[in-house]
This record gives structure tokens, C-alpha cells and sequence, in this order.
């Protein structure tokens, strides 16, 4: 409805929200559960493998972060060596 009206007020009233944060918040929730049902079986399996990896990747970032490492650099400490060697 908001692409179609490209009003979020009147989405937000029609919807009953009482603000747009409570909005956008049902709408992501909206997406995130509808979205592996429109994509490829190999995306789904991807995505679900990047969501079963990300706690560990929260536990090196959060290292990274205690340590003073600068963000720019956290690609390359967390991107497979093989990988790079592969690509680059």
C-alpha cells in the first residue's frame, strides 16, 4: 500500500499503529518471514547458513571492537584466506 499511495501516514492509520517505529517494525517482521518463500532454494540455504554463522561472527566483532582494530579492517581479518587467495 505505500508504494501505492506512497503515503506511510496512511498506512500507519489504516494500519492502527500508533507510530511509525511500531510500523516499521510489523513490516520488517512482514518481510523477513515472507521473503525465503520468494527466493531460490540455493539463496535460502545461504541465507540460513550466513543466520546460523552469525553469533560467531558477533563474538570477533565484538574481540575487534574491545581491541581498538578499525572497522576497515575487519573484512580481511574475517575473510577466509583461501578465499582471497582464490579472488586476488
Amino acid at each position: 500500500m505505500i508504494t501505492v499511495s506512497e503515503s506511510a501516514e496512511l498506512v500507519r492509520r489504516r494500519g492502527r499503529w500508533a507510530s511509525f517505529k511500531t510500523m516499521e517494525m510489523y513490516l520488517q517482521e512482514v518481510a523477513a518471514s515472507t521473503y525465503l518463500n520468494d527466493v531460490s532454494n540455493i539463496a535460502r540455504r545461504n541465507v540460513l547458513l550466513a543466520l546460523q554463522n552469525f553469533p560467531e561472527l558477533m563474538s570477533q566483532i565484538r574481540k575487534f571492537d574491545a581491541c581498538k582494530i578499525p572497522e576497515s579492517t575487519w573484512y580481511f581479518l574475517l575473510y577466509p584466506q583461501g578465499k582471497m587467495r582464490q579472488n586476488g
